[in-house]
Order: C-alpha cells, then structure tokens, then sequence
C-alpha cells in the first residue's frame, strides 16, 4: 500500500474514496460461497486488527463449493488501532453485496485499509472455441519470498526457521533435478523465488527460465544468458553452459545469503566487494562466525549448524562444476552432522558488474567475451537477457 498527502493522516482512520474491482465471470454456487467468504473474511479481519504497530495484514483459504479454495487478504495501515482496523475491514465488506454480489473475485480499496477475495484460477486462453479450457491452480502462499524476511531486519528470522529453509529448498530442487519425469534445471534461483508458506516451508517458483533435459541429458549449451547475476554459475555466463551443477551453485549463493542476512549483489565489507569473497576469507583465516548474520550470532541457534551450513555453501559455490557436490550429495549432507565433509576450492568470485575469474584459468580470447558481456553498452546494443536486480526476465523457448 502507498499513500501520500499535503495534510496529516498518521493515525486517522480513513474509508473514503473507495474504489472497488470485480471479477466479471459469476460463481456456479452463489449461496455456498457467499456463506463459505463471509465466514473467511470474518476470521481473517480479526487476525488483520490483532497485527501490531509494524504490520496489519492476514490471508487466508476456505474450501468453498466444487472443491475450489476461495483465497483473500485483508489489510490495514500499521498506524490504526485494533478497533479502527476492524472497523475499516467492516465497511469494505459492507460494500461486496452492492458491487461484487455473485463475482468470483473482488478487490475493495480505501485509504487505510484493503479487502481482495478470488478462486485462484489462470485461464491460459481467452477463448474455447469447444467448450475446453486449460487452467492453471495456484497455492496461496502466505508469507511472500523469502528475500522479505533475510534483508529486512524488520521482520527478521530466528536460526530454526533459516535451517528449516536452507534444508528444504534442496529437496525441491532434487526433485527437480532426480524424481520428476523430465529432468528441470530452474537456472535462476535466488530469494525473491523462493516462496513460503504459513509454517515457513520454502516453494521454489518462477520457472520462466527453466529447461527440460532429457534423463540422459547432464548438459545443455545456449548463446542467450538468462537469469540473474550473481547467482550464475561461471561456466554459464562465461560458455553459455547449464547442468544440475548451475542450480547447486545457485543454491550455495542462497546459502551464504540466508546465513549472513546479505544480499549477493550489494554486499561491501572493508575492502571486499563480494559476499563469496568475503565468506571464503573468513573461513579459510578460521573467523567464519563473522559471517554469521549479527542477529543469529546472539540468538539461541546452533553456532556449529550455522557453520556446517556454510561449509555446504562453500561446496557448492567452487568455481568448477564438477567439484560441486550434487543436490542429492547436498540433502545427505544437511540431514546428517556426522558426515565429514570435503575441503571447499576457491570459490568463483564476482565483482560488483559480473564475473570476474582468476586470469590463470582463462584464456585472454575468454578474458576479452567476459569483459564484453560486462561492458552496460555492449549489453545494451545486444539486449542481453540477463537482470542485474532480483527482477527474473522470461525467456521462452518451447518445450
């Protein structure tokens, strides 16, 4: 929500103007979902108030007729009291009848706070000419990315839930790489894809830039590099190369981010530019505990699982595919303290714009396509689809 304004309104309760959305397509059973959100809405505006000073807001499902979930969110600004939230919440609901009376989906909007209810159903095509619709289903998931909780020290994250994390986004992954029918390789996943849900189980999302291997297929070659800098493997920003070991790496950055609370690519400390960098010095020098966001450091987590976790991040982040451990390797290793693990190489090391790797290993041929590819002009001349920010640009091939 945003809002701004010549005069005071911190802390005033404020309902008009109202502006209200509606889905134009009507529910098959009015009476049963108008019952089943009434009762939602209720129970979600009493979670909303109960908020406190920093964030009014809750969401919520209800199984609703023809086994459809109805999904909604209510919110206010932090500023209200409980009652005035409440009574906020109130007189948007008051205004479904008169407006969204029957519509699947509605959204009501006033100055301090926002109603939305919908059947979370993504037609893929405006028209049927036989009657036949492909649709897509979506999970709510409650608590947004998990880039809103490990960079904002608002809303910040004890150990167990971290280590909850950082133990099941390689599950999901595995799945991908090893138990679905088709081998996936995500090829662009950082915080911002990384969603979770009310207990905080992480979803791996946004599969713009995947690819589908064969189950014989381990690697794949392309000359248009997509994803997010930073969380590129070297021998796919630098070759245009993509395996299971890509996701690892991925995930080894994800790793370092969730322990020290830092973003890849914004990452300083004294003279070092690199979150890798900065983790790899540290625990080669025996001073790993300094990576370790300040916030964990004085909390009640386990400073050797912190540790551990790195350690495993370091593995998966080496400059070498094959030095990587696969996900599988990964999930062994996370589910069980008693197994030693291999001495991390160096790391592949990025500066603030792109890859930058140790000049003994690359050709000067190598050297001059790197700095290339870094060069905002060249970038610029060549509509590299590649994203310097946490924004994801879709690639589409067909599959």
């Amino acid at each position: 929500m945003l809002r701004y304004s010549n005069a005071t309104f911190y802390g005033n309760m404020d309902t008009s103007p109202m502006w209200l959305w509606w889905n134009p397509y009507n529910t098959t059973y009015p009476d049963q979902f108008e019952e089943v959100l009434s009762r939602l809405l209720d129970r979600l505006r009493e979670q909303a108030a109960d908020g406190g000073s920093l964030r009014k807001v809750a969401a919520g499902t209800e199984s609703g007729p023809a086994f459809q979930d109805i999904f909604a969110l209510q919110q206010c600004t932090p500023d209200l009291t409980k009652e005035e939230c409440s009574n906020c919440l109130i007189n948007a609901k008051s205004n479904i009848p008169a407006n969204c009376d029957g519509k699947r989906g509605c959204r009501v909007i006033s100055p301090s706070c926002t109603l939305r209810f919908e059947i979370a159903v993504k037609r893929l095509s405006k028209d049927s000419g036989q009657g036949k619709e492909k649709l897509l289903i979506y999970e709510l998931v409650q608590n947004a990315s998990l880039d809103h909780f490990i960079f904002d020290k608002r809303c910040p994250l004890d150990w167990e839930r971290r280590y909850k994390i950082i133990g099941g986004i390689p599950r999901g992954i595995l799945y991908l790489h090893e138990d679905s029918r088709l081998k996936i390789i995500h090829r662009d996943l950082k915080p911002s894809n990384i969603l979770l849900d009310t207990e905080m189980n992480p979803k791996i999302a946004d599969f713009g830039t995947a690819r589908l291997f064969g189950q014989d297929e381990t690697q794949g070659n392309t000359s248009r590099i997509v994803g997010t800098y930073g969380y590129m493997p070297p021998e796919y920003m630098i070759h245009g190369q993509f395996s299971i070991k890509s996701d690892v790496f991925s995930f080894g950055v994800l790793v370092l981010e969730i322990i020290s609370g830092c973003k890849r690519n914004n990452f300083r400390s004294g003279d070092v530019e690199d979150l890798l960098s900065f983790a790899w010095k540290n625990w080669r020098e025996g001073t790993a505990a300094s990576v370790v966001d300040p916030g964990l450091r004085s909390g009640s987590g386990s400073m050797s699982e912190m540790l551990r976790c790195m350690h495993i991040g370091l593995l998966c982040v080496q400059e070498k595919a094959a030095e990587r451990p696969t996900m599988a390797s990964v999930v062994i290793m996370l589910s069980s303290a008693s197994i030693s693990l291999a001495v991390p190489s160096e790391p592949a090391f990025y500066s603030s714009g792109g890859y930058t790797p140790r000049r003994s290993n690359y050709n000067s041929r190598e050297l001059e396509s790197i700095n290339t590819r870094q060069s905002p002009a060249s970038a610029a001349d060549q509509s590299d689809h590649s994203s310097n920010n946490e924004v994801s640009i879709t690639d589409l091939h067909p599959r």
